[in-house]
């Protein structure tokens, strides 16, 4: 018959555990030498062979006070410290939910007062405009009353006209001349307005107001345009009211203005090969030029060219800008095979003075520096990098030459060339999408300028705030522009 052993049972019967090494013996004591392992009796006479050893009982109690000890340490030291960690996440959690909530809660108040903002604009502009389209269709529908009246007393003319003609009666053509004659000279003066002319526009709008609110949305306004050349307008190069310009693979500088006559041209450089890479003007009213040979010139007012310097036989200028102070800045490519995009400050005498090639990680910052632009009141420097992977972009340095940011735009993105305004925003004409975008001074797009269908290649800003273009056909435009 079964039974179940007591507690006092279970610890008079002698405890049997299989050594770890012999599965076939028992461990009957404890190896003190081998850090208190417990052996059978094969391990006594093999690998613990006058080893000091002790019985399970002792090696059973000293283990006991070692789990008492680490337990008490638990209880008196973890156990109190993960409370009080366990407590502090509980409380930043708490805090957390609660910043969240709030923050939550102000971007719906936000969103609402936003919304019932806009919500109120838009109502009024709809009522403005139905009110707008009864009124204008009125207007439209007498127009319509009369021109329908004349339509049917000239169709009721050709009627009786057809009449006369066939019957070949000669007295009744005689007698109905006036039918006759309002063939030719139809009574109808009425003049159907154009439709442009009467356009919807709201009343009491702060456009400065809308602006900030939701962008702009119209395009700026063309003061005039003109074909200039064939060829790619690369650069253009604003002094007084008169633009100088120059073309892909061009060596001559030509002199325009906004009536669309080309005033005069000067060749810069005299053989084939060589070609003008950019223009920039002088605080002298003079042009600073940049050829493919690594020449930097200076022509002066009264169209006489100077060398001023040579920027080395393994590099390829790209593109310069001269400060008022006199600094310019060069973009260039040094090497032959291990090419090395870089901007260098040089004085006018061809000093150097600064240079750009790596950000703080020790990557490079250009790869072909193609449009140097700068900004003479923040004293910041904007950088077309063109890549051969197309990573294109526009890099912006500060008054010390250090990397500020890195434009990149939204994909396709092909920059063309980069203006900085009286406003410190900043201008970016776009191959790819055909427009000329304003940054504001942090990298942040506000709105599109110009919306082209024509290929944008070069962008330069006038003293009173007109925008001259010049697009990849040889067209020249320019824009109002008001930042």
């Amino acid at each position: 018959m079964a039974f179940a052993p007591t507690e006092e049972d279970c610890e008079s019967i002698p405890l049997k555990i299989q050594c770890s090494l012999h599965d076939e013996f028992s461990t009957i004591a404890a190896c003190e030498t081998c850090d208190d392992r417990l052996v059978c009796i094969q391990c006594i006479n093999s690998s613990c062979f006058k080893h000091t050893l002790c019985n399970l009982d002792e090696i059973a109690e000293r283990r006991r006070q070692n789990i008492s000890c680490l337990l008490k340490d638990a209880e008196s030291i973890a156990v109190p410290t993960l409370e009080v960690s366990l407590n502090q996440v509980k409380r930043k959690r708490a805090l957390l939910l609660a910043q969240c909530d709030d923050v939550s809660q102000r971007i719906r108040t936000h969103a609402n007062e936003l919304k019932e903002i806009i919500d109120t604009i838009c109502e009024k502009r709809l009522d403005e405009c139905a009110e707008f389209q009864k009124r204008k269709d009125e207007i439209m529908k007498v127009y319509e009353e009369r021109i329908s009246k004349d339509h049917d007393e000239l169709l009721n003319s050709i009627s009786k006209v057809r009449d006369l003609i066939s019957s070949r009666k000669s007295i009744a053509m005689l007698q109905n001349e006036e039918a006759i004659s309002a063939l030719s000279q139809p009574k109808s003066t009425t003049c159907v307005p154009v439709v442009a002319a009467i356009w919807f526009v709201p009343e009491e709008v702060n456009m400065s107001e809308m602006y900030q609110l939701f962008g702009t949305m119209q395009r700026s306004v063309t003061i005039c345009e003109f074909e200039h050349i064939s060829h790619e307008v690369r650069s253009i190069c604003l002094v007084g009211d008169q633009a100088w310009i120059s073309c892909e693979g061009g060596n001559e500088l030509y002199l325009t203005n906004k009536t669309e006559n080309s005033v005069r041209s000067i060749n810069v450089r005299n053989y084939f090969m060589n070609q003008i890479m950019d223009i920039c003007a002088g605080a002298d009213d003079s042009i600073w030029v940049a050829c493919r040979d690594g020449v930097v010139s200076q022509i002066m007012s009264h169209e006489v060219k100077v060398d001023r310097f040579f920027i080395g036989v393994h590099a390829t200028v790209y593109s310069l800008f001269v400060f008022k102070d006199g600094d310019i800045a060069v973009g260039l490519v040094e090497g032959v095979f291990r090419m090395k995009g870089k901007l260098v400050r040089y004085s006018q005498k061809g000093e150097v003075l600064d240079r750009a090639v790596h950000d703080s990680d020790g990557n490079l910052l250009f790869s072909i520096p193609s449009k140097v632009r700068g900004c003479d009141k923040s004293r910041e420097i904007a950088v077309i990098s063109l890549d051969n992977k197309g990573d294109h972009s526009v890099v912006i340095l500060d008054a010390d030459m250090k990397f500020k940011l890195n434009f990149k735009g939204k994909k396709p993105f092909h920059p063309s060339d980069v203006s900085f305004d009286s406003g410190q925003n900043i201008l970016i004409s776009d191959r790819a999408n055909m427009s000329i975008m304003m940054l504001d001074s942090h990298g942040g797009i506000c709105r599109n300028i110009v919306s082209a269908s024509l290929v944008p290649s070069a962008i330069c800003i006038q003293g009173n705030g007109d925008l001259w273009t010049g697009f990849e056909n040889g067209m020249v435009r320019v824009y109002k522009y008001a930042p």
